[in-house]
């Protein structure tokens, strides 16, 4: 009973159908992917060293919003 639906649904007879099917998959893949890949190169893939500019950062703003972000970022690094 659920298999018609499916094969209907998924892969429709007509040909305009069937290429809307595939750009919705496509999109829906790009959408997907992008945010993977984001996430693998800013956490997993490409880790900066910061320990490698020195031990010490200069943050101008540090006592509220990105500044103070950044400074707690860096102390928790070990960066004075």
């Amino acid at each position: 009973i659920i298999f018609p639906y499916l094969s209907r649904t998924f892969f429709p007879s007509n040909n305009l159908g069937f290429l809307g099917f595939l750009t919705l998959t496509y999109l829906l893949y790009i959408s997907i992917f992008q945010h993977v890949l984001y996430f693998l190169k800013t956490r997993i893939l490409f880790k900066t060293d910061l320990k490698k500019y020195g031990e010490w950062a200069v943050v101008t703003g540090g006592t509220s919003g990105i500044g103070m972000e950044f400074v707690h970022t860096f102390g928790r690094k070990g960066i004075n």
